[in-house]
């Protein structure tokens, strides 16, 4: 299996990424991420290289959203965000593109900080 070590500029442009690569699988194979995941995670796929790679882009994908909801949920004062249509789980990645290049926010400087700090190399 090769190893592949990914950098990404910051954490809109990795989620941006990640869902990219998501909606490839996800055409590809035509099931949408999350049920695939489940189905791997049960063993009901094989153990192909490519769905290695979809899974932990996946949970890379999880990963930061999850740092994202935490980051901002744990803020005192929000900074005001332009309304959007929530994305019902069990969407494809395709619907998050439409966020692509939209993210609003002054602490970009910290949030690429922080990434500096905690990245580290993906393996694959």
């Amino acid at each position: 299996m090769r190893k592949q070590i990914i950098e990404y500029t910051s954490p809109p442009d990795a989620l941006i990424a990640l869902t990219k690569q998501l909606n490839t699988y996800e055409i590809k194979y035509q099931m949408n991420s999350e049920d695939f995941f489940a189905k791997y995670s049960q063993g009901e796929t094989s153990d192909d290289e490519v769905f290695v790679e979809w899974a932990g882009n996946y949970q890379h994908y999880l990963a930061l959203s999850t740092e994202k909801n935490d980051d901002t949920s744990n803020q005192k004062t929000k900074p005001e965000i332009q309304e959007a249509t929530p994305i019902l789980r069990g969407s494809k990645a395709e619907d998050l593109l439409k966020f692509a290049g939209t993210w609003q926010g002054d602490d970009f400087e910290e949030c690429l900080q922080l990434v500096y700090k905690t990245r580290s190399p993906a393996e694959f």
